[in-house]
């Protein structure tokens, strides 16, 4: 049985593109294609996320803005930098445009029965022992992409990794996910 992922490297606005990959898995759970559009409205996204029908949805934004503390965080935030993650706090402009749009985009999938997961395809990538998502993404599928289509490509590994059971949790609305330490050695290698 073949299943399907979807990541999402959302912008803060359709001015610039959001990228959107599409991962399919073999039922021996290998990655057997993946596919990368360039897209801007949020209705093309929901759209082309209908046409695929993915077991989860994982978004590379912050999807709410529920209970940010002084310092730009929220407690699922705090989950994350406890396990590794380098995030930006929702203090800015710019991330709080990004976070509005994360959320109200989490809503209509959500709506539309999905499963919406939050995470940080960087923080993935280091935890993983890479540089940066291009590296991971080059190592994994032997091009390079650019780095919205690599944060893309990394966020539909991460609802590939959570189905597996290889993720670590921060709980939330949406949840955040983070690769745990076998997911390297189990799944991605």
């Amino acid at each position: 049985m073949k299943r399907s992922y979807v990541g999402i490297d959302l912008a803060a606005t359709p001015k610039k593109y959001t990228f959107l990959s599409h991962i399919e898995t073999s039922s021996a759970d290998l990655v057997l294609k993946i596919n990368i559009f360039r897209l801007r409205e949020d209705d093309e996204l929901v759209d082309k996320s209908i046409n695929i029908s993915p077991r989860i949805i994982v978004i590379d934004a912050p999807l709410s803005l529920d209970n940010v503390d002084d310092k730009g965080f929220r407690p699922l935030d705090r989950c994350a930098l406890k396990l590794g993650a380098r995030l930006l706090p929702l203090k800015t402009s710019g991330m709080k445009l990004l976070a509005m749009r994360g959320a109200m985009l989490a809503r209509q999938l959500a709506g539309r029965g999905f499963l919406v997961l939050e995470t940080h395809p960087f923080s993935v990538a280091r935890l993983l022992g890479y540089k940066s998502t291009v590296e991971l993404t080059r190592g994994l599928m032997g091009k390079d992409l650019s780095k919205g289509e690599a944060d893309s490509v990394v966020a539909g590994l991460m609802g590939f990794l959570f189905d597996q059971g290889s993720s670590l949790i921060c709980e939330g609305d949406p949840l955040f996910v983070l690769p745990s330490k076998e997911a390297f050695l189990n799944v991605l290698r």
